[in-house]
């Protein structure tokens, strides 16, 4: 029990990182950042939306198991990748056991 809530803590901090991420990208649209700091953000933002695109069609079969509507679970897993749908996957494979 302590490792699940453990692993959820942590699920939220990065999920946490990857929103600051995504908003410094956009920040750095509008505010000039020092040097190539802003290139930088925003090269890494779309790096990640872009893995986190791909893990939409890898890990489709865990992406549908969320309990809400499907264009909001892709738009999870393309926000968040792995942090989305691994739980979901977990949580199927519990109940297999």
């Amino acid at each position: 029990m302590v490792i699940a809530e453990g692993r959820a803590g942590m699920n939220t901090l990065l999920r946490g990182v990857c929103l600051v991420i995504y908003a410094l990208a956009v920040a750095a649209c509008v505010v000039p950042f020092p040097g190539e700091t802003g290139t930088a953000i925003q090269y890494a933002a779309l790096i990640l939306l872009g893995a986190h695109a791909l893990e939409v069609l890898v890990a489709f079969k865990s992406v549908k198991l969320y309990k809400g509507a499907l264009l909001i679970s892709v738009f999870l897993t393309v926000l968040f990748g792995f942090l989305h749908w691994l739980p979901l996957a977990r949580e199927e494979a519990r109940w297999f056991r």
